[in-house]
Formats: C-alpha cells, sequence, structure tokens
C-alpha cells in the first residue's frame, strides 16, 4: 500500500521522479559486471545479465547476427545486444542519448575488451532535426 502511495506522488511530480532517477543513477554508477551465459560480462542491468531479458528476442537477434556485417543499434541502453554482436565478432555502430545508459554501454564494451571494435555516439535519432529535453532513463520505473 505505502509503495503504491509513493509511486502515485512520484507520478504527480516529474521533479520527483527525475531527483530519484538522478539519485539512483549516481548510486549505482560502480554497479559491478556479472558474467553471462553467453561469456562476456555486463553491468548496469541485472535482469538483462542474468538472462532473463527477452530471451526469444535474444535468440533470433543472435540467429540473424551471423548473416549481417555490422550491428546498427539505436536507443542501444547498456548494451545488451551490443555485446552479443561483439561476442560473435560483429563490429557495432551504436547511439544512445542517456547518461547512465551511455556510462554503462561504453563501460561494458570497454570491460570485455572490445572498444576497438564499436563506434558509439551519445545522442538521440528521429525523423526530424531538434534538440529536445529527454525524459526518463534507464529501464522501468526509478
Amino acid at each position: 500500500m505505502i509503495k503504491s502511495l509513493i509511486k502515485k506522488i512520484i507520478k504527480l511530480s516529474p521533479e520527483t521522479s527525475l531527483f530519484l532517477r538522478t539519485l539512483r543513477d549516481q548510486l549505482d554508477r560502480n554497479d559491478q559486471p556479472i558474467k553471462t551465459q553467453y561469456g562476456f560480462t555486463l553491468a548496469g542491468n541485472r535482469f538483462m545479465a542474468m538472462g532473463d531479458f527477452e530471451p526469444s528476442e535474444t535468440q533470433i537477434v543472435r540467429h540473424l547476427l551471423k548473416e549481417v556485417d555490422v550491428l546498427v543499434n539505436i536507443g542501444a541502453n547498456v548494451g545488451y545486444y551490443c555485446l552479443h554482436a561483439l561476442s560473435l565478432g560483429k563490429p557495432v555502430i551504436a547511439a544512445e542519448p542517456i547518461s547512465r545508459n551511455l556510462h554503462y554501454l561504453l563501460k561494458n564494451i570497454r570491460d570485455n575488451g572490445w572498444a576497438k571494435q564499436a563506434e558509439i555516439f551519445p545522442v538521440a535519432l528521429g525523423q526530424s532535426i531538434d534538440i529536445l529535453e529527454i525524459f526518463g532513463g534507464g529501464q522501468g520505473p526509478p
């Protein structure tokens, strides 16, 4: 009951939500990487690292990666699919505008020794040119 009340209050105040996300981001900057079942390490999202994240999609992507020369990942988050591509020897071009995600995307690629096989752009991509404010960040609630 208290948890649902807190969630309602947070939804009423975008500033509170932003504050809590920022606090979360600062506290988890030192999240330790977890070895995945695919042989690479991943930090920044325990759910992804433990193998419970999009299992069907992951298998499809890993199968399709065998047929491509490069992965272009728009909205790369912490690099889950980038790491799959890199682990299969495929170079990566990725864009990720959210600071927290970008931190872990770069960390995950570096920690696995694949920095020279990845080009990372800290921008959002869309169908029109503009400078916009991005709300939220990460995967799921604060």
